[in-house]
């Protein structure tokens, strides 16, 4: 597969529950993005680890209420990461963050940060 993008770009993939947007990140496109360009700071931003971390980094399925109850601070965690690596000095090449997120609203606050951070 071959990418045409530009650095300092965010790649937000939204969709369904086992939709395939996790094996598509890890499997297709931050290795197509370290194929194409050399030493890349790319940051993989993941509601389900940022959940997982909360929940004391135990291996837990998405459906458990453990997950369920932590991702109001889950989200609040994942604006704040996307904020900090697309701001000066970090500025990643690539933020790529990898969630549900269906709603207009998440998506529309991911579009702020990004104007916000150029």
């Amino acid at each position: 597969m071959q990418f045409e993008t530009q650095l300092h770009t965010i790649y937000l993939l939204v969709g369904p529950t086992a939709s395939g947007k996790t094996h598509f990140c890890k499997n297709v496109l931050i290795h197509g993005l370290n194929k194409a360009y050399d030493n890349l700071n790319i940051q993989y931003i993941s509601s389900d680890d940022i959940r997982r971390k909360l929940n004391n980094n135990q291996n837990l399925g998405k459906y458990d209420a453990r997950m369920i109850e932590t991702s109001h601070q889950a989200f609040k965690m994942l604006y704040h990461e996307v904020d900090i690596v697309t701001q000066f000095p970090i500025n990643c090449h690539f933020a790529i963050v990898d969630t549900t997120g269906l709603t207009t609203e998440f998506r529309n606050d991911i579009l702020e940060i990004a104007k916000k951070n150029h």
